[in-house]
């Protein structure tokens, strides 16, 4: 899947320090693409969808514009966080790699079992979402026929 995303200056630094951490000090660029590091990050992201708030509604100037694939199942994760917290796909894209490169427990992320308590929370949430909606619209359907 590919997506278009807006990023601040500092996004290849936050690459090359996403690289270090996860493949070690002696990754390179040529080794790990960029799109593949953002990939791992997204993918490992096993955090309360809270704690992305702070970055997903910061004010730093996007002037970079790069084109991202992604596989199915990550570019999914960003969609339904997404959702969940009501903004692009591109902010989450964002905020998941602002908070990881911020994030200093990134020591443990191979361990993280397949399905994490996060994951789950995260799909509640949406779920919850999607059932307010469906109850909202069907209201609206409801009152409709009424008239």
């Amino acid at each position: 899947m590919r997506i278009n995303v807006k990023m601040t200056e500092d996004f290849d630094q936050y690459a090359e320090t996403l690289r270090k951490k996860y493949f070690g000090p002696t990754a390179t660029a040529k080794e790990y693409r960029d799109s593949y590091v953002f990939a791992q990050a997204i993918d490992t992201f096993n955090a309360p969808i809270d704690v992305l708030d702070e970055y997903i509604h910061n004010k730093k100037k996007l002037n970079n514009q790069r084109m991202m694939t992604l596989r199915q199942n990550t570019y999914k994760k960003l969609e339904d966080i997404s959702k969940t917290k009501d903004c692009s796909v591109a902010s989450a894209f964002r905020a998941i790699i602002m908070y990881t490169v911020h994030t200093e427990d990134l020591e443990n992320t191979e361990n993280t079992p397949n399905v994490s308590i996060s994951e789950l929370e995260l799909k509640i949430t949406l779920l919850e979402k999607q059932l307010s909606d469906c109850q909202n619209t069907l209201s609206q359907i409801k009152r409709y026929l009424k008239k």
